[in-house]
């Protein structure tokens, strides 16, 4: 398990000058040919119109954190609006991708994985001040686990996989950390409690 916060996260502008990734954690898991990471969580902002990267192979997650929005548009005809706080859009990495900004500057989170090797889903929850949530099931048994707080504070808590009923210690998540959990080594993420008004991004990575 690793707890990361501003200090462990990387900047790295863009090539083409229009924006700024920060990197909050990246897999250790490399492909074998070609040597790309299983998945990647990062922040970006996006300051200028222009071309997003293409990243082959990955199945990409993306939602406002900040700003007005953009227009994504792909090779392939299709677009989307990522214009609404914390609602997030799919999109395949493949695609050339050029961006529009609505009305200024913006930030967007992005989860990134390598669909040769793994699907994924996404939830983003909002919590009140004493409110729990408890994980699914499949969600908790997922390989791996990826957690980014992007309001409040909350405590995690976490089960022993062997015996389920059995506690197994507690973390506090506070506002912009990240939480990396391999659930084949470590303890399964099992309540999350808020201990302010709390939004969370939560990424569930499974092999295939």
């Amino acid at each position: 398990m690793k707890i990361l916060s501003s200090s462990d996260y990387i900047e790295m502008p863009w090539k083409n000058g229009g924006g700024v990734t920060q990197q909050l954690a990246i897999s250790e898991d490399l492909h074998p040919i070609d040597g790309l990471p299983l998945w990647r969580l990062s922040i970006a902002t996006v300051a200028q119109d222009g071309p997003f990267s293409v990243f082959e192979n990955y199945q990409r997650c993306i939602m406002l954190l900040d700003g007005n929005g953009m227009q994504l548009k792909f090779n392939n005809g299709n677009w989307i609006n990522v214009d609404k706080p914390l609602q997030y859009q799919l999109f395949s990495g493949s695609w050339q991708t050029d961006c529009k900004l609505i009305d200024g500057a913006i930030k967007d989170f992005n989860l990134m994985v390598d669909e040769r090797r793994a699907d994924f889903s996404v939830e983003v929850l909002s919590l009140k001040e004493g409110q729990s949530k408890q994980l699914e099931p499949l969600m908790m048994q997922s390989n791996i686990l990826l957690l980014y707080v992007i309001q409040g504070e909350l405590m995690a808590n976490f089960i022993d996989k062997i015996n389920p009923e059995r506690t197994h210690g507690k973390a506090l998540l506070k506002h912009k950390e990240t939480l990396v959990l391999n659930q084949e080594k470590d303890d399964f993420l099992s309540v999350l409690h808020a201990q302010n008004n709390s939004q969370v991004f939560l990424g569930f990575i499974n092999y295939k």
